[in-house]
């Protein structure tokens, strides 16, 4: 008989909580009260603190905290920075599309360039123009892409714009190449959602130094300013949100990061990822059925497994003998009703694959009994052909 994972949250944001959470271990002396006042300001303070020092990233980027998430720091760099130069935009999946929708349409910004990539590759860094802006995401969550080198942005001229929701706590981060990054805590290390964070080094600052942009900036996505001479309140680096935000989430975005500091910081967190990376990476390789959206290693993130499932016989190059959707529903509802597995299809807007979260908070032995359940979903729904 097979034994069921422990936790069956392998969903890839929000992910599983880290292994020691419980909801009445947080604090919630703040619950209630002002994220202005002295108490709540300084939890968000402990949050930018933790962050920094867990990430090791450098005095010369700032660090702070919006609403939205992922979505709304992302969002929040793009509405803030862009303008002044042409850009040039690499997409390698759906979140790289959206931020390359909102710069051309949304933004309407002249000058923009779009590179592309089928899923499973990786665009052609070699098109940068060095004199341009840069946007790109680190890690593609929807194929299981990842920009392991970005070298190619050395001697740039313009920004570097980064997208690291999928990659941060879970793999390095090249800071010095980065001048402007966002990312959420829900992904990583488990925290909840709403709550996201931007880095900007000093590049950003000198552009936004004085307000460069020409188009209407909403109060969420505005950089706060100083009234009385339009320029950065740098008090927002220092835990003063633009918006409210909450301070139950706070509490649970300190008890992730606190749990990381405890267990030996970024580097235990990525060591733990690749032990289930490897773990699912020995899988696929005994199992023939099985594969890798993200054929060649140097590019595939080590954070998320994106497989694609085969059900013809040796057919891999025909796209009509992989299994569609409904097949993939079929052993996801297989999976959940057996209580084995939760929110485990790959994003609806990326191309038909099962989705296995790695990162740091998914224990390696609910990894291991997962697996094997995969396999008999595939034989009960997508069985292989000759």
């Amino acid at each position: 008989m097979l034994e069921k994972p422990k936790d069956t949250r392998f969903g890839s944001g929000p992910s599983k909580k880290h292994p020691q959470w419980a909801l009445p271990n947080l604090d919630t002396c703040t619950v209630g009260r002002s994220h202005r006042g002295p108490a709540g300001l300084k939890r968000i303070q402990e949050v930018i603190a933790l962050t920094r020092s867990i990430l090791q990233i450098p005095r010369t980027h700032h660090i702070a905290l919006v609403n939205g998430g992922g979505t709304g720091a992302f969002e929040f760099l793009l509405w803030n920075l862009l303008e002044s130069r042409p850009i040039d935009i690499f997409s390698a999946g759906f979140f790289g599309n959206l931020w390359s929708h909102d710069i051309v349409n949304e933004l309407k910004i002249a000058g923009a360039r779009v590179f592309t990539a089928a899923p499973g590759e990786n665009p052609d860094f070699n098109q940068y123009d060095r004199s341009h802006d840069c946007v790109f995401v680190l890690s593609e969550t929807t194929t299981g892409s990842n920009v392991s080198d970005v070298r190619w942005l050395e001697h740039r001229e313009g920004l570097s714009i980064c997208d690291v929701t999928s990659a941060v706590f879970c793999t390095n981060i090249q800071w010095a190449l980065l001048d402007a990054v966002a990312f959420p805590f829900q992904k990583g290390v488990g925290g909840e959602a709403g709550i996201g964070a931007v880095v900007m080094n000093e590049r950003c600052l000198a552009r936004v130094r004085h307000p460069a942009t020409s188009h209407p900036l909403p109060r969420l996505l505005r950089l706060p300013r100083k009234a009385e001479d339009g320029t950065v309140d740098m008090d927002f680096f220092n835990g003063y949100t633009p918006n409210t935000v909450s301070l139950l989430g706070i509490e649970d975005i300190l008890s992730a990061l606190t749990w990381s500091e405890k267990i030996g910081g970024r580097e235990q967190l990525i060591k733990r990822t690749r032990a289930n990376y490897e773990i699912v990476a020995r899988w696929v390789a005994r199992t023939e059925s099985v594969r890798f959206l993200v054929q060649d290693e140097s590019i595939r993130s080590k954070n998320v497994a994106c497989l694609q499932v085969l059900t013809r016989n040796g057919a891999w190059d025909n796209r009509e003998d992989l299994a569609d959707w409904a097949k993939l529903q079929n052993i996801a509802d297989f999976l959940r009703e057996n209580t084995v597995a939760e929110d485990i299809l790959n994003h609806k807007k990326s191309v038909p694959a099962l989705r296995i979260w790695l990162g740091p908070t998914i224990e390696p032995d609910d990894i291991q009994k997962l697996l094997p359940w995969i396999e008999r979903g595939i034989e009960l729904f997508c069985p292989v052909s000759q």
